[in-house]
């Protein structure tokens, strides 16, 4: 039924049924594990004394002359190293399904609906700590503070309109740029950015109140 009626307002009336989209634009690199210098400091190994009477293990000998000491295998370094980095870049749109779209209610649940998407370069438009940081700047209480998660060489440059139309949409604006420490987050309505703080209930509110209600009834 639900088809025949968009059918005959778009062979009729010359009308589309309206679709809401997310229109992104995102440069991130997010390192998830500490930099150089703010590693913590191990705690120191006490030597175990041998038991009375019992003469300590005999040290290795040295190498020979012109060989090197054996040393651990540096791949599976490196291969975490791979996976604690978070790198994407890319702009563009997706066409949010009306089966979804009316099960995002909030904030947080549009970040849950991007956490599975995809720019068009194929590389995941956010991720777990990057739907942290934003929870975060927004004033939520979450399992880490920002602090945890963003780094000084970190970059968060991100861009996020939900909406009919880039003219007819809610959103928000992240910066943070390598070499400093300095987060910020700011609202967007209807493809311009706001002055002043994020406020999180009039996102949520502009939601449920405009395009939720627009989509279920339009």
């Amino acid at each position: 039924m639900s088809n025949l009626k968009s059918l005959i307002k778009e062979v009729l009336y010359e009308q589309k049924e309206k679709q809401l989209k997310v229109f992104y634009n995102v440069d991130i690199f997010l390192q998830d594990f500490k930099e150089q210098g703010q590693e913590e400091q191990p705690a120191p190994v006490q030597q175990e004394q041998p038991p009375e009477g019992e003469q300590p293990p005999a040290e290795q000998p040295p190498a020979p002359e012109g060989e090197a000491p054996p040393t651990e295998s540096t791949n599976k370094k490196e291969i975490m190293l791979a996976e604690d980095i978070f790198k994407t870049k890319g702009q563009g749109s997706i066409v949010v399904p009306k089966e979804k779209a009316i099960t995002i209610l909030t904030l947080n649940d549009l970040l849950e609906f991007l956490d599975d998407q995809n720019t068009d370069n194929g590389t995941s438009v956010i991720n777990d700590l990057v739907i942290e940081a934003i929870k975060s700047l927004s004033g939520q209480n979450t399992q880490q503070a920002l602090e945890d998660i963003l780094n000084k060489g970190d970059k968060l440059n991100i861009i996020l309109d939900y909406g009919f139309d880039k003219d007819d949409s809610i959103g928000l604006q992240v910066n943070k740029n390598p070499g400093v420490d300095l987060a910020t987050m700011i609202m967007r309505k209807d493809g311009e950015p706001m002055t002043g703080k994020f406020n999180l209930q009039v996102f949520n509110q502009t939601i449920t109140s405009v395009f939720l209600k627009e989509i279920k009834w339009g």
